[in-house]
């Protein structure tokens, strides 16, 4: 089960007051090359939502220059992000088979427009780790995960960023699909159930 660090929503709130002053001059975040739209996944109640979490560039920003002096590499890392989403849903019964049909299906449509699926786990959780590469950097960044009768969840990172800093905001944010991304850029990994 994935858990969110709780130092982190409360800086979120300090920053809030503060979004409104900042200049709104970027692109929509639809428009960006490494958003993936949740909705591909199926429809899932707002009553079953037990996460959700939404940062534009914007805000992003000023959390990056806040945590700058004690966290630089981190704070970084932030700066260059123009969006990070999260979004997780209890799983009704009977609802694991149909999300992860739904699931296949845009990561194969993902897979088919340049997307690299880095990370492939099926134990316990089934998870999906996909990025869009962009040279030597990641355009996006897309984790999906399903624990049969309990939660399915949705991470996109969306922005210009180096693969080997993504594991640390897993760890900053307890992410643990995200943690499991470094040095995924040497090659994809695959782990299946054993019987």
């Amino acid at each position: 089960m994935m858990k969110i660090n709780r130092t982190f929503p409360l800086v979120l709130l300090g920053l809030a007051l503060g979004v409104l002053a900042w200049p709104a001059t970027a692109q929509p975040l639809e428009s960006q090359p490494g958003f993936v739209d949740f909705q591909r996944f199926g429809s899932f109640s707002d009553d079953d939502l037990t996460v959700e979490i939404n940062l534009g560039g914007a805000l992003l920003k000023m959390l990056a220059v806040t945590l700058e002096d004690e966290e630089e590499e981190f704070a970084q890392l932030l700066a260059g992000l123009k969006g990070l989403r999260v979004n997780i849903f209890k799983l009704q019964t009977g609802d694991a088979g149909v999300a992860q049909g739904n699931i296949r299906n845009v990561v194969r449509d993902l897979k088919n427009h340049g997307w690299e699926a880095v990370v492939r786990i099926k134990d316990e959780q089934d998870i999906h780790l996909l990025i869009l590469p962009n040279g030597d950097q990641i355009s996006g960044l897309l984790a999906v995960f399903v624990e049969p009768g309990k939660t399915v969840g949705f991470v996109n990172i969306v922005g210009n960023f180096d693969p080997a800093q993504i594991a640390r905001l897993g760890k900053q944010l307890d992410l643990p699909p995200l943690s499991q991304l470094g040095g995924a850029r040497q090659g994809p990994v695959e782990k299946e159930a054993t019987p």
